[in-house]
């Protein structure tokens, strides 16, 4: 699911630098893209872990694809390359959907969060440090 994930965002971002796409695609369309990809991955991910929750399911998938969407609109503010910011979208999404999965199987603690936001500072250092600024 990480995967698609990652081309889904991929296809985003590489959208929004081309030429070939308008103002009008990159404002209405491709953030609906973003939107329906992440639900349904999410919500695909967490019905396969086992916690099933119905309706609760879709709605923090909702609130993940949600947060897919806003990340993704500040990522087209930085400096990065359109790979650099679908991996660092993916990434947000991927500890996001962990904390997700570990809320509703009841095993999210502290020392989880921790290592969340371990994980975090030295992935997104590495992709920050990766992208070559042009400003």
């Amino acid at each position: 699911n990480t995967a698609l994930l990652t081309s889904v965002y991929l296809l985003f971002f590489g959208l929004n630098e081309s030429s070939l796409s308008s103002l009008s695609f990159v404002v209405q369309v491709a953030p609906l893209a973003v939107f329906l990809g992440t639900l349904l991955l999410v919500r695909e991910t967490i019905a396969f872990e086992g916690t099933v929750w119905g309706r609760r399911t879709t709605v923090l998938a909702a609130a993940a694809a949600l947060a897919a969407v806003e990340v993704s609109t500040i990522l087209l503010f930085l400096p990065l390359g359109f790979v650099n910011a679908a991996i660092l979208l993916s990434l947000v999404i991927l500890l996001i959907r962990d904390g997700l999965i570990a809320h509703l199987g009841g095993i999210m603690d502290v020392r989880m969060i921790l290592r969340e936001l371990v994980v975090f500072t030295i992935f997104s250092v590495l992709v920050f440090a990766a992208a070559s600024s042009q400003v």
